[in-house]
C-alpha cells in the first residue's frame, strides 16, 4: 500500500495516493514511516492539522528515524513556521545516520545533502545567511551528484551580486552551479528557472504541469523590477520560461540602467538515466555610467548599449550507476556592445625627441566604440561519487572572436582617430578534483587544472590595438587543496588554497568546472572591482581561506572566516601621443599595464533563534583592499606618472546588527543597522577624508501560507545619511538617501 501510494503521488493521482497511504497507516499504525508518508501527503493537499498530527506521531513512534523530522521541517517551511523548520530539519540532519542499517553510506550522504540544502532555505528566511551558506555548500560536499545543493548555492551567490550587474565577482561560480543543478535534477526535481529564488519544496514527488511566479519591486528613487516565470513538467518534459525587466535610477544624476532579458529552459528526460537540457536567452539594455563612484555627482556622461543575441546551451547527462555521472555542455554566445562618452578621459603620453616627457589624461576627444563578441564552447565532465572518495574531472575547449571599432572624435575641429581590432580567442582547459574521506570527521580535496588562453591584449580601451596586433597568451597550472573537518559536535573547520586563470569577458562563466570548493570561491569573473579598474583579461587568481563555524546550545550560531584573495593581470591600454614637437594629442598608440589586486578580510557572525518567531544577530567584518597599477615600459620619475599609476589602499570596517520577526500567521518584519568606517591611503589624487556613519533599514510584510504570495514594504537609509566610500572595497552599495521600497511576489 505504501509503495503504490508513493507511485500514484508521483503520477499526480493525489486522491488515490492518499487513500493508499491511509490504508498503509491503518494496517501498520505503530510504524513511523507510514505516519510520515501520510503526513506529507496531507501537507501537499493543504490539510495542515492532519499533516501536523501524523508527522508528530511519526516522530514519537520512531524518534531515531530522520524522515518524520525532515517532513515536519518541510511542512513548517510551507506554513511560515521558520524557527520550528530550522529545529526540525537540524534534528533530521543529526539523525541521518540512524538509518545506516537500511541504507548504504552513499545513500546516507545523498539524504544528508538534501537535508542540508533545505536547511539552507530555512536559515536564510530567519536571517542566518552565513549559516545558510555553510549548509548549502556542505550539501554539494556531501553528494556532488545531488542537484539541490548546487541549486541553493547558486541562489545564495545570486544574492551577493551587484544589482546593476557591473561588478561581477560571483558570476562565474553562480552560473556554473545553476547549470550543474539543472543538469543533475531528477525528473520533477527543481524548476529550471533562472529568476526564481528557490525550488518548490514540498512537491518532492514532481512538479505540477503548470506553475507561475512573478515578482514586482519598486523604489522611490524611480527603480522598477519585474520578473516572471512560467514553469512545470509534463511527463518527461520539464520547462521554464523567464522574463526580467529592470529600470534602476542610480545613485547619481547621470546614472541609470534599463534592461530586458528573456530565457527558455527545457529538459527532456530520455529515461531514468539520461536527460538533455536546452537553454536559450536573449536580452538588451542601456546604461548611463553605472559604475560605483566615491562621489556619484562626478559620474561621467558615458552611455552604453548592450544586446545579447540568442545564447544557446545544450547539456547532456547520463547516469551510469548512482553516483557515476557524465555531463556534457555545448554553448554558443553572441554579444554586442556600443559605448558613447562625449567627455572621454584618454591617457596622453607626451613625447619629446622620441622619448617620454610627461604622462596624464586629456579630454580633447569624445568616444564612440562598438564591439561584437562571439564564443563557442564545448566541455565534457565525468563525476564519480563513492562512499569514501569522489572524482570530478573534465576538459573544455573554447574559441571565439572579437571585432571592435573605436573612434575618438575631437572636441575642436580636427581629424578623427579611428582604429579596428579583429582578434581571436582560444582556450584549452583540463581539470581533475579528487575528494577523499578517510574518517567521518575529515574530508579532503586535491585538485589540479591547466589553462592556456590566447586573447587580444586590448580590444576595449580606446584607441584599441589596430588589427589585433597585440595578441597575447597565458598558461597556468593551478593546484587546489581543501580540507573540511568536523572534530566535535556542531563544529566545522574549513581551509582552502586554490589558484585559477580567468578569461576575457563572459567565456569563463560558460563552464561545468566547479567555481567554488567547500564554500570558498576559486574562480571569478574578476576580483578587483570593475568600477575601479574595468576588465583585465586572463587574470590569475589565488585564494587562501580558513573558516570556523559552531552551533552552540540554545539555538546559537557563531563563526569566523579569514580570506586572502589575490589577482594579477596585464593588459594593453590605448593612449594618445603627439606626432609634432608641441603637446597635441593626435596619434594613437598602445601601452602595457600591470594590474595587481589583494584583498584581506576577516568576517564573523553571531546569530540566535529566540522562541518561535524571533531571531537576531551581528556581523562584524574588516576588509583591506590594495590595488597596484604599473606601466613597466615607462621610466620611473616621469612627470605625471605618479598620478596615473601607483598603489592605493582602502580599509573598511563594518558592524551589522539585525533583528527578524516571522510569525506563523505570515506577518514578518526586520531591522538592519550597519556602521561603516573606511580609511584610505596611497592613491594618485587628492587625499580623501576618513568616512564613518550608521545606516538603518526596516521592512514589514506578510506571507501567505505555502508562499503563494508575499507583500513587503520598507525604508532604506531611514536616517537619510549620505556618505562617500571608495569603491575599491567591494560591497553592496548602500542607499545614499532615504528610500521607500515595496515588492509583491506571487507563486501559483
Amino acid at each position: 500500500w505504501l509503495g503504490r501510494g508513493l507511485l500514484r503521488s508521483h503520477l499526480g493521482r493525489t486522491e488515490e495516493a492518499l487513500e493508499d497511504l491511509q490504508v498503509a497507516a491503518v494496517l501498520e499504525p505503530q510504524r513511523g514511516a507510514m505516519r510520515a508518508a501520510l503526513g506529507k501527503a496531507y501537507g501537499q493537499i493543504g490539510e495542515r492539522a492532519l499533516a501536523d498530527k501524523e508527522l508528530r506521531l511519526a516522530r514519537e513512534l520512531d524518534p531515531a528515524d530522520p524522515t518524520g523530522w525532515f517532513y515536519a521541517g518541510l511542512q513548517d517551511l510551507q506554513e511560515n513556521r521558520y524557527n520550528s523548520a530550522v529545529r526540525h530539519l537540524q534534528e533530521a540532519s543529526d539523525r541521518n545516520d540512524g538509518r545506516a542499517v537500511f541504507r548504504s553510506r552513499q545513500q546516507l550522504d545523498r539524504d544528508q545533502a538534501m537535508r542540508s540544502a533545505d536547511l539552507g532555505v530555512a536559515y536564510t528566511v530567519t536571517g542566518l545567511d552565513e549559516v545558510a551558506w555553510r549548509a548549502s555548500t556542505r550539501a554539494v560536499v556531501e553528494d556532488y551528484t545531488d542537484f539541490s545543493g548546487h541549486l541553493f548555492t547558486a541562489r545564495a551567490l545570486q544574492s551577493r551580486e551587484d544589482p546593476a550587474r557591473f561588478d561581477l565577482r560571483w558570476e562565474t561560480a553562480r552560473q556554473g552551479e545553476l547549470l550543474v543543478a539543472n543538469l543533475l535534477a531528477p525528473p520533477g526535481g527543481g524548476n529550471l528557472s533562472r529568476v526564481l529564488s528557490q525550488q518548490d519544496h514540498l512537491r518532492a514527488f514532481g512538479l505540477a504541469p503548470l506553475g507561475v511566479s512573478t515578482f514586482t519591486g519598486y523604489g522611490s528613487r524611480g527603480d522598477w523590477e519585474q520578473t516572471g516565470s512560467v514553469f512545470g513538467q509534463w511527463a518527461a518534459l520539464a520547462y521554464a520560461i523567464d522574463t526580467e525587466y529592470r529600470s534602476l535610477r542610480g545613485q547619481g544624476p547621470l546614472q541609470g540602467l534599463e534592461s530586458f532579458r528573456s530565457s527558455v529552459q527545457v529538459r527532456f528526460d530520455l529515461g531514468p538515466s539520461d536527460a538533455v537540457l536546452i537553454q536559450t536567452a536573449v536580452g538588451e539594455g542601456n546604461a548611463e555610467d553605472i559604475a560605483r563612484r566615491y562621489d556619484p555627482n562626478r559620474s561621467t556622461a558615458l552611455r552604453a548599449w548592450t544586446r545579447r543575441d540568442p545564447e544557446v546551451q545544450v547539456g547532456y547527462r547520463h547516469e551510469w550507476t548512482p553516483g557515476v555521472v557524465t555531463l556534457g555542455l555545448v554553448s554558443h554566445l553572441s554579444d554586442r556592445l556600443r559605448i558613447e562618452n562625449p567627455d572621454q578621459q584618454t591617457p596622453f603620453l607626451v613625447q619629446r625627441g622620441g622619448a617620454p616627457a610627461g604622462f596624464g589624461t586629456v579630454a580633447s576627444h569624445g568616444l564612440e566604440l562598438e564591439s561584437e563578441f562571439e564564443l563557442n564552447s564545448v566541455e565534457l565532465q565525468q563525476v564519480f561519487q563513492g562512499e569514501w572518495q569522489g572524482i570530478v574531472a573534465g576538459a573544455r575547449y573554447q574559441s571565439g572572436n572579437v571585432d571592435t571599432r573605436s573612434r575618438l572624435i575631437p572636441v575642436l575641429p580636427g581629424p578623427e582617430i579611428g582604429s579596428v581590432n579583429r582578434s581571436d580567442l582560444e582556450r584549452v582547459n583540463g581539470y581533475a578534483y579528487w575528494q577523499v574521506r578517510p574518517w567521518n570527521w575529515l574530508r579532503a580535496w586535491a585538485g589540479l587544472s591547466y589553462d592556456r588562453i590566447e586573447y587580444p591584449g586590448n580590444a576595449d580601451l580606446a584607441p584599441v590595438a589596430s588589427g589585433g596586433s597585440d595578441a597575447s597568451s597565458r598558461s597556468l597550472l593551478s593546484p587546489k587543496v581543501v580540507l573540511l573537518l568536523t572534530p566535535w559536535k556542531g563544529g566545522e573547520i574549513r581551509a582552502s588554497f586554490t589558484r585559477s586563470l580567468g578569461g576575457l569577458y563572459f567565456d569563463d562563466s560558460m563552464r561545468l568546472e566547479p567555481g567554488q570548493l567547500a564554500g570558498f570561491g576559486q574562480s571569478y569573473r574578476s576580483l578587483a572591482p570593475e568600477s575601479v579598474v574595468g576588465l583585465v583579461p586572463a587574470t590569475a587568481f589565488e585564494t587562501i581561506g580558513v573558516r570556523w563555524d559552531q552551533k552552540l546550545p540554545h539555538d546559537l550560531y557563531a563563526g569566523i572566516e579569514a580570506l586572502r584573495l589575490e589577482s594579477d593581470g596585464a593588459r594593453g591600454v590605448g593612449i594618445l601621443t603627439n606626432s609634432l614637437p608641441f603637446p597635441l594629442a593626435d596619434s594613437p598608440s598602445q601601452l602595457g599595464q600591470a594590474v595587481d589586486f589583494t584583498e584581506r578580510s576577516i568576517r564573523g557572525y553571531l546569530g540566535m533563534l529566540l522562541g518561535d518567531s524571533w531571531s537576531m544577530g551581528a556581523r562584524p567584518q574588516v576588509s583591506e583592499a590594495e590595488l597596484s597599477t604599473r606601466f613597466p615600459t615607462l621610466p620611473s620619475g616621469l612627470p605625471g606618472l605618479d598620478a596615473m599609476a601607483g598603489t592605493r589602499k582602502a580599509t573598511l570596517l563594518e558592524v551589522g546588527l539585525w533583528l527578524r520577526f516571522n510569525h506563523p500567521s505570515g506577518v514578518f518584519a526586520g531591522w538592519d543597522s550597519t556602521w561603516r568606517q573606511q580609511r584610505l591611503s596611497g592613491g594618485t589624487g587628492v587625499a580623501l577624508p576618513e568616512e564613518a556613519f550608521w545606516q538603518h533599514d526596516v521592512h514589514v510584510g506578510y506571507r501567505w501560507p505555502r508562499r503563494h504570495a508575499e507583500v513587503r514594504i520598507g525604508v532604506l537609509n531611514l536616517a537619510d545619511t549620505d556618505y562617500r566610500l571608495d569603491p575599491l572595497n567591494l560591497m553592496a552599495e548602500p542607499a545614499r538617501q532615504r528610500t521607500f521600497h515595496a515588492s509583491l511576489r506571487l507563486n501559483f
